[in-house]
């Protein structure tokens, strides 16, 4: 499991977190990579709308952006976990936000596993910094869908370093 204080979660890019899940880059494949790192990809969702995030450590840390949690309506939080050694899908209603990095469009969520007294699976994180040219995969519950299906796209790292000061594009 990872345990990253608030001050460094700004360092943590949601997809280059998800660039190799645990392999190098050069030989993650989507299949591997979403087998591999789509427990630990929850759904973070309330009335007005929806997003993604990721579980960082086994304690019900997750990482996710400052624009999905901008709403003062209550979260929920559906997400894969162990219950008596067997996955289900489970909604956590007990979601209590840690903090917001609104400048890197960042915020981290804690549930509370003893709701439903269940396991959740941290992201495997990459072994290595990204460099230009790299596959990269994201996970996540698109729009496009209306946050309904969790899927897996693939491109490659065009630059590192970076900062667009657009949250949410």
């Amino acid at each position: 499991s990872v345990r990253v204080p608030m001050k460094e979660a700004w360092s943590l890019p949601l997809a280059l977190l998800l660039s190799a899940a645990g392999a190098s880059a050069q030989e993650a494949e989507p299949r591997r990579v979403f087998d591999i790192a789509a427990p630990s990809v929850v759904a973070i969702r309330n009335d007005e709308g929806f997003g993604s995030g990721m579980v960082l450590d086994d304690e019900g840390l997750i990482l996710t952006n400052a624009h999905v949690i901008v709403s003062p309506l209550p979260y929920r939080v559906e997400a894969e976990a162990l219950s008596g050694g067997k996955p289900r899908i489970f909604t956590f209603r007990k979601v209590t936000l840690i903090g917001v990095h609104p400048v890197h469009d960042l915020a981290l969520l804690r549930v509370d596993l003893k709701e439903h007294d269940a396991r959740l699976k941290p992201i495997v994180l990459a072994p290595d910094r990204p460099s230009p040219g790299d596959p990269i995969h994201m996970i996540g519950f698109p729009s496009s869908h209306k946050g309904r299906v969790k899927l897996i796209s693939s491109g490659e790292v065009t630059g590192l370093d970076r900062f667009v000061d657009r949250p949410g594009y």
